[in-house]
C-alpha cells in the first residue's frame, strides 16, 4: 500500500468488529490519515454478521446497557435456557442435572438481550466496503513483532517485513497476543503481565446454518452436549426462525493448540448427529452452513486494576480494546464480554488528537 507513512499517530490492530468500530470512532474524531488499521482480513460485513446474535447476557451487563445507552432498544429474553439430556430438553436449575460446564459455558445460561449491531456501532456493508477499498487506511497485514512503549513510540514490525512507529497503540486482538509478539517483556512489569495472561480463554468452533423454513419454535438458548460419558464441554446455540431467512448459530470452546483438523471434524460431526435427533428436519430444510474459528472470546475475569494502578507508564498509550479489554471506571467491575468492548470504544476515543507528521518513509505493500 503506497503512500503511508512510516509513522501514523495512532494505530489499531486486529480483525474484527471492535477494531474495525475503534478506527472509525477515531476517524470520525480526528479526520482520516491520523490513524491506520492493520488487520488480516481488512473489514468485512462479516464482522457484523458473525457475532453472538445475542451478544449481551447477564442481567449485570443488560442494566448496564439499558443505563447508558438507553436509545439501543434492548431486545431483552429472559426465558431459562435448555440443556439436552435423555433427548429431551430440560431446563437449568431444574431438578435434571446437565452435563458438567466447562469454564466459560456458564455465562451462557443467563439472560440475554440483543441490539442492532449495525445502529450501535454506525456500521453497514456499505461503510466496510468503502474503507476497505479506499488506498491508505488499511493495511492487510499482522503485528509480529512490538518494542518501545510507555512514554516512546511504539514500533510494530509485520509480518509483510513492515516497520510502523505510533504513539498510541490500540489492541484489537487478545491481551495474551500482546505478550507473545512483545520484544522486550521485562520491560512491562509483572503488573501488565498479568493483565496480559489472567484471563486467557480458549478459541470457539462457529458454525452457523440457514433453513428454507423453520425447523422449531424454540428462542432459549440451547446446550447440546458433545458426550455423556466425557467432559467435553457443549455447543451453545440459538435460534432465529422469526427471521426472513432461518438461520441458528452455534458455538463450542476449543484450544485450536491442542486439537488439530481431524479432531474439530469430529466435534461438528457429533453435533449433527445430536441436533438432528431432536431436529428431524434439521438436515432436509438445511440450505447453508458456515463454520469458522474465532479466536477472541470474553472472560468473566479481567482485573482492570492490574493495569489501571501502580506503576505501569504503557497506561496512557496503550488501549487494549475488545471483550478482554481495560476498563478505567468501576463499571469494569460489572461489565464482561460484548458490553466491556462496547465501553472500551468509549476509553479508546479519548487519546491525544496530536498532529500528523509529515511523511517519514514510504509504505510499499
Amino acid at each position: 500500500m503506497s503512500g503511508k507513512p512510516l509513522h501514523t499517530p495512532r494505530a489499531v490492530v486486529g480483525s474484527g468488529l471492535f477494531p474495525i468500530a475503534q478506527f472509525l470512532k477515531l476517524e470520525s474524531i480526528h479526520g482520516s490519515g491520523g490513524q491506520v488499521l492493520i488487520s488480516e482480513r481488512g473489514a468485512s460485513d462479516q464482522d457484523i454478521l458473525l457475532q453472538d446474535p445475542w451478544p449481551i447476557r447477564g442481567q449485570e451487563n443488560i442494566d448496564l446497557v439499558k443505563s447508558l445507552y438507553p436509545h439501543l432498544g434492548l431486545e431483552e429474553n429472559h426465558r431459562r435456557a435448555l440443556f439436552l439430556k435423555e433427548g429431551k430438553w430440560r431446563e437449568f436449575g431444574g431438578r435434571a442435572r446437565p452435563e458438567t460446564l466447562l469454564p466459560g459455558e456458564a455465562f451462557y445460561t443467563s439472560p440475554k438481550a440483543r441490539v442492532n449491531l449495525e445502529e450501535c456501532f454506525s456500521l453497514s456493508p456499505e461503510i466496510l466496503e468503502e474503507i476497505n477499498t479506499t488506498p491508505g487506511p488499511i493495511l492487510r497485514d499482522s503485528v509480529v513483532g512490538i518494542t518501545g512503549g510507555g512514554p516512546e513510540r511504539y514500533q510494530l514490525s509485520t509480518a509483510q517485513g513492515l516497520s510502523l512507529l505510533c504513539d498510541q497503540l490500540y489492541w484489537g486482538e487478545d491481551p495474551w497476543n500482546f505478550l507473545d509478539v512483545y520484544t522486550h517483556k521485562d520491560n512491562l512489569g509483572p503488573n501488565l503481565i498479568k493483565f496480559c495472561t489472567d484471563p486467557e480463554m480458549p478459541s470457539s468452533l462457529r458454525l452457523d446454518f440457514e433453513f428454507s423454513t423453520p425447523i422449531t419454535n424454540r428462542t432459549e438458548t440451547v446446550f447440546i452436549p458433545l458426550s455423556y460419558t466425557h467432559e467435553m464441554g457443549h455447543f451453545i446455540g440459538d435460534f432465529f426462525m422469526d427471521m426472513a431467512t432461518p438461520r441458528a448459530s452455534f458455538f463450542t470452546f476449543v484450544n485450536p493448540n491442542e486439537e488439530n483438523e481431524e479432531g474439530l471434524s469430529r466435534k461438528i460431526r457429533l453435533f449433527k448427529r445430536n441436533i438432528k435427533r431432536v431436529f428431524p428436519n434439521f438436515r432436509k430444510d438445511l440450505t447453508r452452513e458456515r463454520i469458522s474459528l474465532d479466536k477472541q472470546n470474553g472472560s468473566p475475569r479481567v482485573d482492570d486494576a492490574l493495569f489501571f494502578h501502580g506503576a505501569n507508564p504503557y497506561r496512557e498509550n496503550l488501549f487494549f480494546i475488545g471483550p478482554n479489554g481495560a476498563l478505567e471506571d468501576d463499571r469494569g467491575a460489572k461489565a464482561s464480554h460484548f458490553v466491556r468492548g462496547l465501553l472500551g470504544l468509549e476509553r479508546g476515543s479519548k487519546g491525544r488528537a496530536g498532529k500528523v507528521p509529515q511523511m517519514e518513509e514510504e509504505i510499499t505493500l
